[in-house]
C-alpha cells in the first residue's frame, strides 16, 4: 500500500522521465537526472561562495571602520559600519535561499560579525568620547562586545529545526548599525567635521 503509493507519486512527479526511457532507452533517464542533480550541486556551490563573499566584504567594512576610528573619521567609521550591516543582510538572504548551506559559510559569517559589528562600534564609541582611558567606558563598552559574541555563540549552537523566521532578542547586525546611526546623527546635528 504504501510503497504503491510512493511509486505512484514518483511516477507522477517524473513522468517525462518514463517516456524518454520508454523511446530512448533506460540509460537516457539516467543521465538526465545526473545532469539535472550536476546543475543544482553547482548552483549550490555558486550561491555559498557568493555568500562567503559578501561576508568577506563586510569584514573588510568593519576593519575599515576600525582604522577610520583610530584616525578620528568617526563619521566614515560609522557609515563603513552601515555598508557592513548591508552586506551582512545580503548575505544572509543568500544563504537561507539556499537548500544546502555550508557550515564554513556560517561560522564565517559569526566570526566577521564580532569583528564588524562587536569590536568595530565599541572601538568607534570608546575613541568617539573618550580620547583618553577611562575605567566605566572602558567596562560599559566590554558588556556590548562580550554580549555580542555571547548571542553569537548561542546562535551557532542552535539547532536548524529551532531556528525560525524572527529573531529573540536583537540582533548583533542591528545593534552595531543602531550605535553607528548614533554618532552620525550627533555628528550631523552639532556640524562636526568627518
Amino acid at each position: 500500500g504504501e510503497r504503491n503509493g510512493y511509486r505512484q507519486k514518483e511516477l507522477n512527479e517524473n513522468w517525462w522521465i518514463y517516456i524518454f526511457n520508454y523511446f530512448l532507452g533506460n540509460n537516457f533517464g539516467a543521465h538526465c537526472i545526473l545532469f539535472y542533480k550536476s546543475i543544482f550541486q553547482k548552483r549550490d556551490k555558486i550561491m555559498n561562495q557568493l555568500a562567503n563573499f559578501l561576508s568577506v566584504l563586510s569584514l573588510s567594512c568593519g576593519f575599515a571602520s576600525i582604522i577610520f576610528s583610530l584616525e578620528s573619521h568617526f563619521t566614515f567609521a560609522s557609515w563603513a559600519i552601515i555598508l557592513s550591516v548591508i552586506f551582512d543582510g545580503l548575505d544572509g538572504q543568500i544563504a537561507r535561499r539556499n537548500p544546502t548551506p555550508s557550515e564554513f559559510g556560517k561560522e564565517l559569517d559569526s566570526l566577521v560579525d564580532v569583528v564588524s559589528f562587536g569590536i568595530s562600534p565599541s572601538i568607534l564609541g570608546y575613541i568617539f568620547v573618550y580620547r583618553n582611558f577611562y575605567l566605566l567606558a572602558t567596562s560599559v563598552l566590554f558588556i556590548y562586545l562580550f554580549c555580542s559574541v555571547f548571542r553569537l555563540a548561542k546562535y551557532n549552537i542552535t539547532p536548524k529545526e529551532k531556528l525560525t523566521n524572527y529573531f529573540y532578542g536583537l540582533p548583533t547586525t542591528v545593534s552595531g548599525g543602531i550605535l553607528a546611526s548614533f554618532v552620525l546623527i550627533y555628528r550631523k546635528y552639532t556640524q562636526l567635521p568627518p
